[in-house]
């Protein structure tokens, strides 16, 4: 049911110019970096898991991937590496797959590539 829900998150919106290894020339590490930071929490609170796909599908399936969650931890290392590259939106995409990998769950291969939205729903 989560493998479900994972892959629906990722292909509802049929992103435009997500492919599997968007980053490999611009940033070839930026996978392996979320992976890292993913299983490091993973490690502490192994309930992270289910509130990554959880968040994953909140902000992706629903209206459209636009990274209002910010997973700050590997977000920084990114930057640090490849600075202005890698958008929030695929580092959920990621941290929510590498999430269900973690807990036994099936893999998938990750399409990337989305941008960040830029329109903030607010009160």
């Amino acid at each position: 049911m989560l493998l479900l829900l994972a892959i629906g998150a990722s292909l509802v919106h049929g992103h435009k110019g997500t492919r599997v290894g968007f980053y490999s020339t611009k940033c070839p590490q930026a996978e392996s970096i979320v992976s890292s930071t993913i299983q490091c929490h993973f490690n502490s609170d192994h309930t992270v898991a289910a509130g990554l796909l959880r968040t994953h599908f909140h902000d992706c399936f629903m209206r459209g991937c636009d990274a209002s969650v910010l997973i700050e931890a590997a977000k920084t290392q990114l930057e640090a590496a490849c600075p202005g590259v890698v958008s929030c939106a695929d580092i959920l995409a990621l941290a929510a797959h590498d999430s269900v990998v973690l807990v036994n769950g099936s893999s998938w291969a990750v399409p990337t590539g989305r941008r960040d939205g830029r329109v903030f729903i607010g009160n």
